[in-house]
């Protein structure tokens, strides 16, 4: 794509002389080669042509080679403690999988009259396959697997991705998780087995209309309940922590999401711009490059819970800004940024979306 931004003149010069030029060395016609008149195009325009381009070269500016090179941004230096593995500071054993429910396996069994299937998944007793549970009504719908990966989607379950659905039972990546660290002990562990329950048990059941994991271990334990309303267009995660021990617990809830809001992540990821709503306490998420849903807006949402006794203390912070989450060298199951103070509210193009919310409640709601 050429844009001429020269001024005046009916005659296409700039194309005229290009085509010249290319003619000279032997190139016939401009197949692949799209002249434009900067004139002709109104600003919406040519902020397209500048959101879509790959690279974007200027003909008075630098030289090539100037313009071609990457400028490396230097590292900050990580200010954050490594994230301690749970599994050294908890001095409980793990429970034993019992044979519940009827036709039981080895792995699980169906409960709730037969209205629901429970699995056990504890390290080293994993199930062959990922057992999923599909919660959907007419326009929205997640996939959840027993390790609590899976994917949200809106309308259509392939053109509006939510979240990324990868479908590879080996490596089984997560799109969206809630991961909880206790700020005195820096205990970091996930809600789901997936990415950060290695070496806990977990309890899970999936029902009709709703998936729900129970976190068995340690002194802070948590039941982690999916569900989708039957009219409206959110999935709801509400979480119960229960505190075993005598000490008073600073948990801290971090939801993690790697927008798509399209087909395919890696397609739709440089168009995704995300906001804060201040009003809500939301996070927004807009892809106005996709054409089929470009004016539907995703969100994050945490609901506090009401409390008649006592007036808890909660913060929020927030991020769009992977390499601040997930830190040089970082991965999901060990993320730089869950022992920092707060998070940098970056609002920007993005391809997560991150919600922390530090409470001292026993229960919270979290809608997208």
């Amino acid at each position: 794509m050429v844009l001429d931004e020269s001024i005046g003149g009916y005659q296409d010069q700039l194309m005229n002389r290009l085509r010249d030029h290319l003619s000279a060395r032997g190139i016939g016609q401009m197949k692949r080669i799209v002249g434009l008149k900067a004139s002709q195009l109104s600003e919406d325009e040519q902020t397209l042509l500048q959101a879509v381009a790959r690279v974007s070269l200027r003909a008075g500016g630098p030289s090539l080679s100037a313009q071609l090179r990457i400028e490396e941004v230097p590292l900050p230096p990580s200010k954050h403690q490594p994230v301690v593995n749970r599994m050294t500071l908890c001095n409980q054993q793990p429970p034993s999988i019992s044979a519940e429910g009827e036709f039981f396996n080895g792995w699980g069994g169906f409960v709730e009259d037969g209205q629901a299937y429970q699995v056990y998944v504890k390290n080293g007793s994993y199930l062959p396959r990922p057992w999923s549970n599909i919660i959907a009504n007419s326009r929205f719908g997640c996939l959840i697997t027993d390790f609590g990966t899976g994917y949200s989607w809106w309308h259509n379950s392939r053109e509006c991705k939510l979240t990324p659905w990868t479908n590879d039972p080996v490596l089984d990546q997560t799109g969206e998780c809630l991961y909880l660290c206790d700020l005195d002990s820096n205990q970091v562990w996930s809600a789901t087995p997936k990415p950060a329950g290695d070496g806990l048990t977990y309890q899970v059941t999936h029902g009709k209309g709703f998936s729900r994991f129970e976190q068995l271990d340690g002194d802070v334990l948590h039941t982690m309940e999916m569900t989708v309303p039957l009219n409206d267009s959110l999935k709801l995660v509400q979480l119960r922590l229960r505190n075993t021990s005598n000490t008073l617990k600073r948990i801290s809830i971090t939801y993690y999401a790697e927008w798509v809001i399209g087909v395919t992540r890696e397609e739709q990821a440089p168009y995704i711009v995300s906001e804060w709503n201040q009003e809500h306490k939301a996070l927004l998420a807009r892809n106005a490059y996709q054409e089929t849903f470009r004016d539907a807006v995703s969100f994050m949402h945490i609901a506090i819970p009401d409390t008649k006794t006592k007036k808890w203390e909660h913060t929020y912070s927030w991020t769009g800004d992977r390499a601040e989450f997930i830190g040089h060298g970082g991965t999901l199951e060990s993320p730089a940024a869950l022992l920092g103070e707060n998070f940098q509210r970056k609002q920007e193009h993005f391809r997560i979306h991150v919600v922390r919310y530090r409470h001292w409640s026993n229960c919270l709601q979290m809608m997208k």
